[in-house]
């Protein structure tokens, strides 16, 4: 039904960042959308550190950067904000390298999984949760509050999504090591559930792959019992 709304965001428990201070900046021009702006609280190689960084609609990691190589070098420089942090490595725009530690000078070496590289993507990972509500509801039986109730399915349509977890059933093979990613999955999916049982199950669906990830839908089949 194309139905958009507000869902919250707890960046502090996804990630190891905190948000210090928030602002949006309004573009008065109205040809470009408005800016949110945050200062960045993170222990970084055992010091506190702040950073200036703003959201934007294409990134898929935290406190990420774009880092421009050639073909002669595997090194990746200019990470000096991540000293010692572990870092998500995405070369070409689509090809996950994988997890790297940054050294003490804020380099990553990529020589163990490539040669080289033209462009790179570099960042914090993150896991993002969700964890959708099924409402109790009154049937002809009466109300299904306090009934034990077991998740059957999930049916969800995802647009331009690679990687997604849902009740620890994986979409696709991960993880996809110095190869590019498949193909996106667009469209409906059915997933079956077991095992989610009791007054209060929890279903899960979670995504940590520097991919991006769009749920326009999610229906969940119940089944109730006394």
């Amino acid at each position: 039904n194309s139905v958009l709304g507000w869902s919250p965001t707890h960046y502090d428990t996804a990630t190891t960042s905190r948000v210090w201070d928030m602002a949006v900046v309004t573009s008065l021009s109205g040809t470009r959308d408005d800016s949110v702006y945050m200062v960045m609280s993170r222990v970084i190689d055992g010091s506190q550190q702040y950073s200036l960084e703003s959201f934007t609609e294409t990134a898929v990691l935290d406190s990420e950067v774009t880092v421009l190589g050639s073909p002669t070098t595997s090194i990746i420089t200019g990470l000096t904000h991540l000293v010692g942090e572990t870092v998500q490595v995405l070369a070409e725009t689509q090809f996950y390298l994988g997890e790297f530690v940054v050294s003490s000078e804020g380099t990553v070496d990529i020589s163990s999984v490539a040669n080289s590289f033209n462009i790179a993507t570099v960042g914090l990972p993150f896991t993002f949760t969700m964890a959708p509500a099924v409402v109790d509801i009154d049937g002809r039986s009466g109300s299904t509050h306090g009934h034990k109730r077991s998740y059957d399915r999930a049916i969800l349509y995802l647009n331009n999504t690679r990687g997604v977890v849902v009740d620890k059933y994986s979409l696709q093979s991960m993880p996809w090591i110095s190869g590019p990613a498949p193909s996106a999955i667009n469209g409906w999916q059915d997933v079956p559930v077991l095992g989610l049982y009791g007054t209060n199950p929890t279903l899960s669906i979670t995504h940590n792959n520097p991919y991006t990830i769009e749920m326009q839908s999610i229906t969940i089949e119940v089944s109730y019992s006394d």
